[in-house]
């Protein structure tokens, strides 16, 4: 029920709002994926085995890179295929890709682990305790609640974050 209000309230957002997805690849998991119109790749998503990833950074593709995957795409196609956090980054690992991407993965468990991508380098790192909101505050992300990853932040804090928050 939570979830119909979610997309229903995403499908009637302007254009410049926001997007939720409900697929189910052939051979894939069913899987949410949040995007903004206009865009190929998902910010975020969470598939039927609680596996959840989001797109925390990602920057530009270098003019010498433009025929790789953007790192960022990496993220919905872990969501649509794998199961678990450490299926998730060997398989991001071994795949091309270029630009920039910081892509966080957790599951229900409450494990928590990152991969930020440039270029061709992948590099395991831990994943961000906290979201610097534009107001300068830093929330806290919790990795271990029941629904799956959160944070707390008043509506106010957030006036002024005109791209994805990183």
């Amino acid at each position: 029920r939570d979830g119909a209000a979610l997309a229903l309230r995403a499908e009637t957002a302007p254009p410049t709002g926001w997007t939720v997805r409900h697929t189910h690849a052939e051979g894939g998991y069913a899987n949410l994926t949040v995007t903004r119109p206009g865009l190929v790749f998902a910010f975020a998503g969470v598939n039927e085995h609680g596996l959840a990833g989001a797109v925390a950074a990602f920057g530009p593709i270098r003019t010498e890179e433009r025929w790789r995957v953007p790192g960022a795409l990496l993220l919905e196609q872990c969501i649509e295929r794998l199961d678990a956090i450490e299926k998730a980054l060997e398989w991001c690992e071994r795949r091309p890709g270029g630009g920039a991407a910081l892509l966080v993965f957790a599951d229900a468990g409450g494990a928590t682990a990152a991969l930020r991508i440039e270029g061709e380098r992948r590099t395991r790192v831990p994943a961000p305790t906290h979201f610097a909101a534009p107001s300068g505050s830093s929330v806290p992300i919790d990795y271990e609640a029941e629904e799956g990853p959160k944070l707390a932040v008043r509506v106010q804090e957030l006036f002024g974050l005109d791209k994805h928050p990183s």
